[in-house]
């Protein structure tokens, strides 16, 4: 089966969703997919997909606390990278060289004589007044912090013995002298705790939403499609704290539970309730009438609510234009609280469209019930506006290569052998990219750029450097290496994965242009403890998700042009959906023997 995308250009990235039934007569049901803010869009800067994709990461992993880097990439040149941090109450903003080498922090004095009052290089610089901070505290002699400064000869205390001083003396004879502060420290993290999520503030969680029908009557709802989440939930009318505005206009709605003729509440006694794997995730109510669920991301946002079944709507035409309507039975959260960043105007849709790996995901609850394979597969176009397709069920196409899942990780996730650089493989321990509990190499078409552990990054990145030094001098921009030069003059870049795989990228491939155009920019960051591949290098080629056969494939591809699709055989959908249990009969209704989902992208 052969099908065309198609583009126009426009604010949001436009898609349609296509159900094909291998029956005597196929049939499409259409879904209307978009996508928020594409990369090179003015509307948004670097820094804010920066932000978008750490916000994003604190769901997937353990929190990091972030910081843009400035400065020259060149040492020769200028020996430097410095930070942007606030200090004090109110915050006020320093820059402050990055030394790995140093153990005190220093910031300049107000009464500070001797230190400058500009740079060379045009940065602008601040000056500490410790009386206009609320937060400050100057440390006395008697202060036990003092004491335990453990800087040697650099701790000393004042002429008149009130405050506690320092003298620090570097090996180049440069000296600084001063006493010591406790204030207030503020930056951007990203936190899987407690800490605030300062980093993404107005930063929109994800980039592709599509238009569901729940309910009968059926409904439409905006919903965000997440590969990383199981759950799938919408807000609930009842819910007092869910958004009832967008900042991008996307028109809200909210699940009415009574209003659907074929909604069912799940009750703590029903056999799905229990089944539920989501841990914490699944609790009955107070009274103990319903099956409740509390869903925690790891940037502390929050949803919590009851499990529904009711009917999905798929708007769908067959092959001879006769109108259809495929449905099938579906369980999802009906939230009646969100918090945090889920409860924000800027980043609202309707819920989340769930598409993880885990049973109780719409892919998973589609293939169980024998409506679509255990597959998925999509194709980005590049060029920073988007477009493309995406399809629940296998995209083939020559030359595909496969490597395997790593089968215990909770999200789409291989293993990353090596990394070569103009065809010379970089000298990075084979032990740094060995999957574990923790770490594997994880695909995310949620996040716009990519990242390396720091071990590869750092060498990645002088590999990259050693190639166009001598075309151009290395400048940092939002905290990426950039360059006034060609994208011609960038070297290919190969990934290699197990199974002897490997990933070829062009420059344009792991290159971004600046906002202003001037510059070609290198689209990975790295980040401790994981190695995460995003929209950036993942555009412009099929990727196929094949959670039978355990594993990811990849070709190189012109996602403008037409997809063949391999349509299953029935031996491939799950062998005892007739004997899944009495407490789910009735979820599914006009089942599709066979169905593969399509979704096309466009701008």
């Amino acid at each position: 089966m052969r099908l065309s995308t198609s583009s126009r250009m426009g604010f949001f990235i436009t898609a349609v969703v296509i159900l094909y039934e291998a029956a005597a007569e196929a049939a499409s049901a259409v879904l209307h997919l978009q996508r928020m803010v594409p990369l090179n869009s003015s509307v948004v800067s670097v820094d804010h997909h920066r932000a978008r994709d750490r916000a994003r990461h604190a769901r997937l992993f353990n929190g990091v606390v972030n910081f843009s880097v400035y400065g020259s990439a060149d040492s020769f040149y200028y020996g430097i990278y410095f930070t942007k941090v606030k200090l004090g109450t109110p915050p006020k903003e320093f820059n402050l060289q990055i030394d790995t080498g140093s153990e005190l922090t220093w910031v300049s004095s107000k009464s500070c004589p001797s230190c400058p009052r500009s740079s060379r290089f045009g940065i602008e610089l601040s000056h500490y007044d410790v009386a206009a901070s609320s937060t400050s505290k100057v440390i006395p002699c008697s202060d036990k912090s003092c004491t335990a400064i453990t800087l040697g000869d650099a701790t000393r205390c004042s002429i008149d013995g009130q405050y506690c001083g320092y003298v620090m003396k570097y090996m180049d004879e440069s000296t600084t002298s001063g006493f010591y502060v406790a204030d207030t420290f503020h930056f951007e993290s990203v936190s899987s705790s407690s800490n605030t999520l300062n980093a993404s503030a107005g930063i929109l969680f994800g980039i592709y939403f599509t238009k569901v029908k729940l309910g009968t009557p059926p409904k439409e709802f905006n919903l965000q499609i997440d590969t990383g989440s199981e759950l799938t939930w919408v807000s609930s009318k009842s819910c007092p704290s869910c958004p009832r505005s967008s900042r991008f206009g996307i028109e809200l709605s909210h699940y009415d539970v009574a209003a659907s003729s074929t909604s069912k509440v799940i009750p703590c006694s029903d056999k799905s309730c229990t089944a539920i794997t989501l841990g914490d995730a699944t609790r009955c109510s107070i009274d103990g009438q319903y099956c409740g669920y509390v869903m925690k991301y790891m940037d502390e946002s929050t949803t919590s609510g009851f499990y529904v079944a009711d009917t999905f709507h798929f708007e769908s035409v067959s092959s001879s234009s006769n109108t259809l309507n495929a449905s099938a039975g579906i369980l999802f959260g009906d939230s009646t609280y969100r918090s945090g960043m889920l409860a924000e105007t800027e980043t609202a849709v309707d819920g989340i469209f769930g598409f993880g790996k885990q049973k109780l995901s719409v892919l998973s609850q589609l293939y169980y019930k024998g409506i679509t394979p255990r597959v998925f597969s999509h194709c980005l176009k590049g060029g920073g506006t988007g477009g493309g397709v995406f399809v629940l069920g296998e995209v083939s196409a020559p030359g595909m290569v496969y490597t395997p899942l790593v089968p215990w990780q909770p999200h789409y996730s291989v293993h990353l052998e090596s990394i070569a650089v103009n065809g010379r493989p970089l000298p990075v321990d084979p032990q740094t990219f060995i999957p574990s509990t923790d770490y594997a190499t994880v695909l995310d078409t949620r996040t716009t750029f990519s990242y390396f552990v720091p071990e590869a990054y750092n060498l990645f990145i002088s590999a990259v450097n050693n190639a166009v030094s001598k075309f151009g001098t290395p400048r940092i921009y939002y905290g990426f290496q950039c360059y006034a030069i060609s994208s011609r003059l960038f070297p290919p870049v190969s990934l290699n994965f197990a199974g002897g795989v490997s990933l070829g990228l062009k420059p344009e491939e792991y290159l971004f242009l600046s906002n202003d155009g001037s510059m070609w920019c290198v689209g990975f960051q790295k980040v401790p403890g994981q190695t995460i591949l995003g929209d950036l290098v993942l555009k412009d080629k099929i990727f196929v998700y094949d959670l039978v056969q355990q594993r990811i494939g990849w070709v190189k591809y012109d996602c403008s042009s037409s997809v063949n699709i391999s349509v299953p055989s029935d031996d491939f959908f799950y062998q005892k959906q007739s004997s899944s249990g009495s407490s789910s009969r009735g979820l599914l209704v006009h089942l599709l023997p066979v169905a593969i989902v399509t979704v096309f992208f466009s701008v």
